[in-house]
């Protein structure tokens, strides 16, 4: 285990066999690359280590976007973040990998060499006195975590994150948005969604706010869902 956190497995000369890095699930580590067809897959919820509904990706294009998908049709959606690094018509300024390296500075590597910050380092950052992971996490945000190597029973501490509004910026026609169908998203101070139901509606899983809400009167399609028409719907307003 290196201190990136990276395990690796490694032959007589020292060179790796084998690096945990090489297949992030929704967090990557410094020193760790993502190449041009990369991602990251959230987590379903805080204890839920399954596959979510968002991913980061580097695009063949150039751009590092995020974006919501379906797991049921396997379908990834609208992209509600863009790095800004494709250009139509001059691919060399086009991104190529996405650099996270131990200072916990976060860039866009481009074709011709240059680079695009994303992130970039703080006095902080450039004492090498702190750990850092980039996570995509089971809300949709994308955040780099720093903790102080000198403090093993401490806490990570957020440095930066996008989008900063989460619930404005996905506007896509397909998906439930990030709180899920039937319901609304009110952002907290830390980008955080705080998700609730619409008057008439609960959670489709109470351990999990994010994944939306179903009625709760039972659809006529359903096994005793014999309600008149006019009984489906009632109006409310909102504040």
């Amino acid at each position: 285990m290196l201190d990136t956190g990276n395990s690796v497995l490694a032959s007589e000369d020292s060179s790796y066999v084998w690096e945990s890095c090489k297949s992030p699930a929704d967090t990557i580590l410094p020193t760790q690359v993502l190449e041009s067809g990369g991602m990251l897959s959230s987590r379903q919820a805080s204890g839920n280590y399954s596959k979510g509904r968002f991913q980061l990706r580097l695009l063949p294009d150039g751009n590092l976007v995020l974006n919501t998908f379906n797991l049921e049709t396997n379908t990834g959606y609208d992209a509600y973040y863009w790095s800004n690094t494709h250009e139509a018509g001059n691919r060399s300024n086009s991104g190529e990998r996405v650099i996270f390296d131990e200072l916990g500075r976060l860039y866009v590597v481009l074709q011709n060499g240059g680079s695009v910050n994303l992130k970039s380092g703080s006095a902080e950052d450039s004492s090498g006195d702190y750990y850092y992971r980039a996570t995509l996490d089971f809300d949709g945000v994308f955040r780099i975590y720093s903790r102080h190597k000198l403090q093993s029973n401490g806490s990570w501490s957020q440095s930066w994150y996008v989008p900063k509004d989460i619930c404005s910026e996905i506007q896509g026609d397909l998906g439930g948005g990030s709180c899920g169908f039937n319901s609304y998203c009110i952002p907290d101070s830390n980008g955080r969604p705080t998700c609730e139901c619409l008057p008439g509606f609960s959670l489709v899983d109470t351990y999990n706010k994010l994944n939306g809400c179903k009625q709760n009167i039972t659809q006529k399609c359903e096994p005793g869902g014999g309600s008149n028409p006019e009984d489906l719907f009632e109006k409310h307003e909102l504040s």
